[in-house]
Formats: structure tokens, C-alpha cells, sequence
């Protein structure tokens, strides 16, 4: 028998849904079931949840189309409130939602047309700037700014630009101030009808991964998911906006970080949005601190020219 009262219970967890900028049901049902709910438009079902009211109260929740995904328990310390207190409080994190989602789109906005008038000011990246030579990778649609970085697009799956990240020569990124990430990507390879569903896609971490990934599957559009982080929300993108398209996720390996981000964020996108996941085959001489595809590529490479 649990020690919390329900209504704390499905309060703390409509709370929890909203603080990661989902639109939460007004109820829930702690069932132990999975339920769908509007996460946005009326009528769509992209949100869900599943509450366990037993002795220690806990659940999971999220929405699809946003590739997002939140594991929950209610906190022992809960403060008791009453219903009124309760729906007053549901009022005012509905207010400060609202707010602090007009505040992100604003200043999301005015970083996309100040990175697209800086993307405009660039012109072709060439061949010879040293990360692309070090990676042994083409520029792929790459610019290059007057600080020499590389610039890169960073788009939604709209086609718009929403934001760019900056590799400079000795392959240090950064992202575009107050620019949008989540769910959006790096084109490198992407065929003149995008929406062509039989071209198979490819989705990696950074971009030379996807470079050289492109580069042994010329037949494959790549995009690229600019982060471990990221890669969940782009590959749930993908899928929702090709249902039936063949969609594999290029993960990198971190084999001696112990938690290996690469391998856990890309296992977990794969399954989200039923993608086939691969990783590279690493010989068993291969130096320890290869963990992507790039490296492997590099390092093969060199060996054949000093063979």
C-alpha cells in the first residue's frame, strides 16, 4: 500500500511531464499502462506515459515525434496540497511554460537569421583545410569563415536553416549562440529529391563520421546528428517523416569510457524509431582510442600508404 496520496502522486508526474516542454494531459491514469495523450496538435497521439501507483510510486513518459523520453519516481518528501492548491499550481507551470517556450522560440529565431546571414557571407570551404585533410574527408557543402572554421548548416526537416556549428582547424566545435540543436541535423550527403524513401538513410554523430560513412555508401543519403545527445530526437524525426523508409544509425563506440555514450545514445535512438544500429569493427590491433568510423577509416588509411 503506498504512503502517497494519489493526487500528489499524478500531480508531481503531469508537473514532471511539463518541465521537459510537453503539453501534459490535465489527468493520468496509474494503471501501469501505456497510455497516449496530445503532445501538441488535438489530434495527434505522440505523447505517452505509463504511472505504477504502487508502494513507491514511479513511471516513464514522453512524445515520439519529439524523441524524447523521461524515466520518473515521485519524491519521498513531497508536500501534501489540496485540489485547489493543486489545479492553482497546474495554472501558474501552464503560465511559466508558456513563457519560458516564447522566450526559447525568440531567441531561436533571431540566432536562425543571424546564422543564416553569416552562412551566406561564406563561401565554399576547400579541400585543403587542414581538419578536412587531417579526417581525409571532402568539404561536403562545408563554408569556410574568416577565422578559417569550417561552418557547417544545421537544419530541421523542413529544409530550414535553424543554426550552424564552427569546427576550427585543430577540430574544435562550437554551436551558434542561442541556436536551435534538438531534432535538427547536418546534411552531408543528400540526394536532389530528399524525400525519395527507396535511397536509404544514414545518421551518425559528427561530420566526418558521416563523411566518410557517405563515402563508402554512395548510394545513401547521410545526415548528421551533431551530438550522442541529439541522436534520439533526429532519428525519431526520421521516422516520423518516413515511415517506411530503410533508416540505419552509424553509432560511434567509446570502448574505453565506461559508460560508452556512442554505444548506449545510439542503441537507444535505433530502438526508439526502429533503426537498424551499427558500429565499427575494430581489428584487434587497432590503437584504443579509435571510436568511430572516421577514426577507423583514417587509421586504415595510413597504414596502407606506410605498408
Amino acid at each position: 500500500m503506498s504512503n502517497f496520496i494519489s493526487t500528489d502522486v499524478e500531480y508531481q508526474f503531469i508537473q514532471a511531464i511539463q518541465e521537459v516542454g510537453i503539453p501534459a494531459p490535465e489527468s493520468v491514469i496509474g494503471d501501469g499502462r501505456l497510455h497516449r495523450f496530445s503532445s501538441g496538435k488535438r489530434r495527434d497521439h505522440n505523447g505517452w506515459y505509463v504511472l505504477h501507483l504502487d508502494r513507491r510510486p514511479s513511471g516513464s513518459f514522453g512524445c515520439w515525434k519529439r524523441g524524447i523520453s523521461e524515466s520518473w519516481h515521485v519524491r519521498k518528501d513531497s508536500p501534501r496540497t489540496t485540489p485547489e492548491q493543486s489545479r492553482e499550481l497546474r495554472r501558474q507551470m501552464d503560465r511559466d511554460q508558456r513563457q519560458r517556450q516564447r522566450e526559447v522560440e525568440t531567441q531561436q529565431k533571431t540566432a536562425a537569421e543571424r546564422a543564416k546571414q553569416l552562412w551566406n557571407s561564406c563561401a565554399p570551404a576547400p579541400s585543403s583545410h587542414p581538419y578536412l585533410t587531417r579526417k581525409m574527408i571532402e568539404p561536403n557543402g562545408a563554408r569556410i569563415a574568416k577565422t578559417n572554421c569550417l561552418v557547417l548548416p544545421i537544419l530541421d526537416f523542413d529544409g530550414r536553416l535553424c543554426s550552424v556549428q564552427f569546427v576550427a582547424p585543430d577540430g574544435q566545435k562550437r554551436l551558434f549562440p542561442g541556436g536551435r540543436k534538438k531534432g535538427c541535423f547536418i546534411p552531408v550527403s543528400v540526394p536532389e529529391d530528399p524525400q525519395n524513401e527507396d535511397m536509404p538513410l544514414a545518421i551518425v554523430e559528427g561530420f566526418a563520421t558521416g563523411a566518410s560513412v557517405s563515402k563508402d555508401n554512395p548510394a545513401m543519403c547521410v545526415i548528421c546528428a551533431i551530438d550522442a545527445g541529439n541522436l534520439e530526437s533526429v532519428c525519431t524525426g526520421s521516422r516520423v517523416r518516413w515511415l517506411n523508409r530503410k533508416i540505419f544509425v552509424y553509432g560511434d563506440d567509446d570502448r574505453q569510457s565506461p559508460m560508452n555514450v556512442g554505444r548506449t545514445k545510439a542503441i537507444q535512438a535505433g530502438t526508439v524509431a526502429e533503426c537498424e544500429v551499427k558500429f565499427p569493427d575494430f581489428p584487434p590491433d587497432a590503437p584504443d582510442h579509435l571510436t568511430d568510423f572516421n577514426d577507423l577509416f583514417v587509421w586504415k588509411s595510413r597504414g596502407s600508404a606506410n605498408g
